[in-house]
């Protein structure tokens, strides 16, 4: 939900209806709507910027929608966009575009005697950082991906989680790796946005399994890293360990 220029704007889903983008006036009046989009897919995420709105929806494939959101009497649906996956979070990074947080699927088919191939269903195939490029809202399109494998991280589900740097072009979050022989392990993943690209600028760990609430966060050129038994710093510009304090 958010509230822009005297207006009250939300995005509402359902399994069977489909999502709608709502917009109301200042009495709780309805003024515009858009949807249902996708009937019988989930809206996964959402993200209002000022006269537009962004939209994932998700069941096999993930299409992201892009809404004219300047005139709450009449919002429009301009674009869209479908890729394997989904995002469950999105963040803007200036110049047009938008970081999404979410997951990598494969399509599962099968075939019949004629070699038809019908889709039904996806798998999981771990964590996805998409750079979605929004400039031209007719055409919104991914320009870069990471795939970071098996695994987890918070921010999918709490934007808190994500640490912001938007003048070194830095993103960070938490991500509990599965490793079916040890057991999994958790780092700190420090992905960098530079001239429309993605690139991962660094990725700590520790032998510290214990990942709840994990944190990072900067201070100057020192980096700060909080997990469940303690603080560690490090050089924010070569990512090297400074010092411990352990509790």
């Amino acid at each position: 939900m958010d509230e822009y220029d005297g207006f009250f704007r939300i995005a509402t889903t359902s399994w069977n209806a489909g999502t709608y983008v709502t917009v109301l006036d200042a009495g709780m009046n309805v003024t515009g709507t858009v949807g249902p989009l996708m009937p019988e897919e989930r809206m996964q995420s959402m993200r209002f910027m000022g006269d537009m709105g962004y939209i994932v929806t998700f069941q096999n494939t993930d299409p992201l929608f892009t809404i004219d959101l300047s005139d709450p009497y009449n919002p429009v649906v301009l674009g869209e966009l479908k890729i394997p996956g989904f995002s469950q979070y999105l963040h803007p990074v200036g110049d047009g575009l938008l970081l999404g947080i979410g997951r990598d699927t494969q399509e599962l088919f099968t075939r019949d005697e004629f070699g038809v191939e019908t889709v039904i269903g996806a798998q999981d195939v771990g964590l996805k950082v998409s750079l979605f490029d929004v400039s031209d809202p007719y055409n919104p399109i991914e320009a870069d991906v990471l795939r970071l494998g098996e695994g987890y991280a918070e921010v999918s589900n709490n934007p808190r989680a994500l640490m912001c740097d938007p003048q070194r072009g830095l993103y960070g979050f938490i991500m509990d790796r599965w490793n079916s022989a040890s057991g999994g392990y958790w780092s700190a993943v420090l992905v960098q946005v530079k001239n429309g690209r993605l690139s991962i600028a660094a990725e700590l760990s520790d032998d510290n399994k214990y990942n709840y609430n994990n944190r990072l966060c900067f201070i100057g050129d020192t980096l700060y890293l909080i997990d469940g038994i303690g603080v560690i710093s490090y050089d924010y510009n070569t990512f090297d360990e400074l010092e411990r304090l352990v509790w």
